[in-house]
């Protein structure tokens, strides 16, 4: 458990040394930052651990306290985003169309299992991969129902309640069966509705995507809206300060190309210039708290 509290603290660390980059970059007042966990950092066998951690007692733990270590946290940063706790229940598949409506686009015709998690609109229940499921009020674990307010057995629902939670089940297995057909058919190739242009994979070299970007930037010149371009054609990468120490003797892991892709900075004739760049310590404490939400 120990390495677990380093690795958090690594991070926090990190995370400070990238903010202090985009901030002297100017990157910073351009930019959405959204940050979150890709999935819960322990397993069930383990979680009886930390329960001291939590106020809690490990002979009271139970599958609703399990449930509650599955939540990741989510943290948007914006120029005039108002900051705050947002206490919506969300999953991992609503984070896309979150972003893409902050961004201002239009996604009634896309296809998404998401919701956006800012909007008015948005169903709060969310699907486990098992087929259990929270809602706004209520865990379901196993068909056993857990009141979400205080994590003791629901008894004596009301038949309007029940009602109600059958068709979030019933919601939660359509969900997880679309989910299994788009894994397992492939729907990405294979969904082709009418007015649809499937995208020719054969049309695109990842192998040259350096060179391409690069490419794209001379061809833009003064029109360019790039970082690069509005820093006279230097890189940023300068403005990156860091005391990891594995990054110790070895910054040009961060401002120069890697060998592997050095030769297509040579195919477009524009100039791309690496800076050195110096280490500094950072401070230790933490630059972000967060309540953690689904």
């Amino acid at each position: 458990m120990n390495n677990y509290f380093k690795t958090a603290h690594y991070l926090d660390a990190a995370l400070k040394e990238f903010f202090t980059y985009l901030k002297k970059s100017g990157l910073y007042d351009n930019s959405i930052i959204m940050m979150y966990g890709d999935h819960y950092g322990l397993s069930n066998e383990r979680n009886k651990a930390v329960a001291p951690l939590l106020g809690k007692n490990t002979s009271d733990w139970t599958s609703f306290d399990d449930a509650q270590m599955q939540r990741v946290p989510l943290i948007i940063n914006m120029k005039g985003l108002k900051g705050g706790v947002n206490h919506t229940y969300g999953g991992e598949v609503d984070v896309l169309p979150t972003l893409l409506h902050l961004l201002g686009i239009d996604t009634k015709s896309y296809v998404e299992f998401g919701q956006d998690l800012l909007s008015t609109q948005h169903q709060q229940l969310v699907a486990f991969r098992d087929r259990d499921f929270v809602t706004q009020r209520y865990t379901v674990i196993n068909g056993q129902v857990y009141d979400n307010s205080t994590g003791a057995v629901a008894d004596n629902l009301s038949a309007e309640t029940t009602a109600r939670l059958n068709r979030d089940q019933k919601k939660v297995n359509k969900e997880l069966r679309l989910s299994d057909r788009l894994n397992q058919q492939n729907l990405l190739r294979f969904y082709t509705p009418a007015g649809f242009t499937p995208v020719n994979s054969k049309s695109i070299d990842f192998t040259t995507s350096l060179q391409q970007v690069l490419q794209l930037e001379q061809n833009r010149g003064s029109a360019s809206t790039s970082m690069y371009t509005e820093n006279n054609d230097q890189s940023t990468t300068s403005d990156y300060k860091t005391d990891a120490p594995e990054l110790d003797g070895h910054e040009s892991y961060i401002t120069k190309f890697p060998a592997a892709v050095q030769k297509q900075t040579n195919s477009t004739g524009s100039s791309v210039s690496s800076s050195s760049s110096s280490t500094s310590a950072t401070s230790d404490s933490s630059i972000l708290e967060s309540d953690s939400s689904n």
